[in-house]
């Protein structure tokens, strides 16, 4: 992700994933962090579709005063 064609690109084709709660795209550095609910399997299958060079760099659980919805599985991928 080098501009903002390929962001517009990544948030069309992840619009669709209800588990997805917000996304923070930092493109000069070429990073997204993904917070949301449940697995996923489907979030990274669905960016990689898009043939980027899609990585997880890392993973973790928010704490429970973090959380942006009422649900307390919360997690945070950044790509």
């Amino acid at each position: 992700m080098d501009c903002s064609s390929e962001e517009q690109l990544i948030r069309l084709k992840l619009q669709g994933v209800g588990s997805i709660k917000s996304l923070h795209f930092d493109i000069p550095n070429r990073k997204l962090e993904v917070f949301h609910s449940g697995d996923n399997d489907v979030i990274f299958q669905t960016i990689d579709s898009l043939k980027l060079d899609t990585k997880i760099i890392a993973k973790e659980a928010l704490p429970d005063d973090f959380l942006i919805s009422e649900e307390r599985d919360e997690k945070k991928l950044f790509f």
